[in-house]
């Protein structure tokens, strides 16, 4: 294990849970190809073809959508896979997000945001944190937030954590140790 993953107690760091996403069974990624275009891509890491559904959607730093489109796609096993190249939006106040579905249940998600970060003038994202029971938590935004950092103390494990938070796409994690500790929340630009 790397101490980019963990600290000296072996509490987790922001990288851990990236890498942990890019490691799933399933992922999809967002790819700037050039300054127009945009790559999609999957990857199956298990031994059998799955369905699944993709759904592609903008949105402006202000939270509204600005286009959705979903369609069927076929992973094969053991493989990454070229889904489409799309158009990136001239703005660069503008969020990407990709979604893999599959039985109606999202199994892999990403965003696609302008960099450098430093020249995005970002809202105040208006986070919602719910606790669902002792156990889960979920989490939504009114306007996008990015790198989404949630703290309860040392003894709390997430089930994910260092979220990008869409409007409209609620994030409901599973959370170990927490009872009634305050859930601290910190973001790009806050």
């Amino acid at each position: 294990m790397s101490w980019a993953m963990v600290d000296y107690h072996l509490r987790t760091k922001p990288a851990y849970y990236s890498v942990a996403r890019e490691l799933a069974p399933l992922v999809v990624g967002l790819d700037r190809q050039s300054v127009e275009q945009v790559a999609v891509w999957a990857v199956n890491g298990s031994v059998h073809e799955v369905q699944l559904e993709l759904e592609l959607c903008s949105v402006n730093l202000a939270g509204d959508l600005l286009s959705e489109q979903r369609r069927s796609v076929v992973l094969a096993p053991n493989r990454s896979s070229e889904l489409d190249v799309i158009q990136q939006p001239q703005d660069d106040q503008v969020v990407l997000q990709a979604r893999l579905w599959q039985d109606g249940k999202i199994v892999a998600r990403t965003t696609l945001w302008s960099e450098p970060y430093k020249y995005l003038t970002l809202p105040d994202p208006e986070l919602h944190v719910e606790r669902v029971d002792s156990h889960t938590v979920t989490i939504s935004a009114e306007r996008p937030a990015k790198g989404v950092w949630l703290d309860a103390g040392s003894g709390v494990k997430w089930s994910d954590n260092m979220l990008d938070i869409i409007p409209g796409d609620p994030q409901t994690l599973t959370v170990s140790g927490l009872e009634d500790q305050p859930i601290q929340l910190r973001w790009l630009d806050k």
